[in-house]
């Protein structure tokens, strides 16, 4: 059916937005010796990143209550594998924390848009399995992304994963683009 085949697209989003935010950290030694990072600059990278998610996620909820949830949804998955993708040509700390402050902007957006649709897709009797489901895809991308990260770099390189995690989600942006589809709007029935 729409609503659960909408939930499992978003998992499989929400798994790779956390595998985007997490495969840095797990290759922390090979940026350290390859780009010179001090440890305060190892520290920035996670905190720029969470600031960033922090100062936008307001105006991404004001959107999400505005705009096509789908889209936004979209729009945001192909950003953040966009600058995922920037962030394997990074070649100085400043440009690696650049691009974590624009991973956080363009992160932020996801979840309150991905959050809204499904429970615009899912009954009261339904909304919370159906959120249950897109928290494993969660923390499956935060387990995954680490994982992953930290094989690739270590056989390849750091930069490989950002590269095959940001194309992945540009390839998922245009499934989400062809399938996710809009959920009535309308405010719930009070008690």
């Amino acid at each position: 059916s729409l609503p659960w085949k909408t939930v499992l697209l978003l998992a499989s989003a929400a798994a790779l937005n956390y595998a985007d935010r997490t495969s840095l950290s797990a290759v922390f030694p090979l940026l350290q010796a390859e780009l010179s990072l001090t440890d305060l600059q190892l520290a920035a990278i996670g905190t720029l990143f969470l600031w960033s998610y922090a100062f936008g996620s307001p105006f991404a909820g004001f959107l999400a209550d505005r705009l096509p949830r789908n889209r936004v949804i979209v729009w945001s998955l192909l950003a953040w594998s966009l600058v995922t993708i920037l962030t394997g040509f990074a070649r100085t700390a400043n440009e690696l924390l650049a691009t974590r402050v624009l991973l956080g902007l363009a992160e932020c957006f996801y979840l309150p848009a991905a959050v809204a649709l499904i429970a615009g897709h899912h009954p009261s009797a339904s909304r919370g399995r159906a959120l249950a489901v897109h928290l494993c895809g969660l923390n499956a991308g935060l387990v995954g992304g680490g994982a992953l990260a930290g094989y690739l770099g270590e056989n390849y390189g750091w930069r490989i994963g950002l590269f095959f995690l940001g194309g992945l989600g540009i390839l998922l942006s245009a499934v989400c683009s062809a399938l996710l589809r809009e959920a009535p709007r309308g405010d719930a029935p009070r008690p």
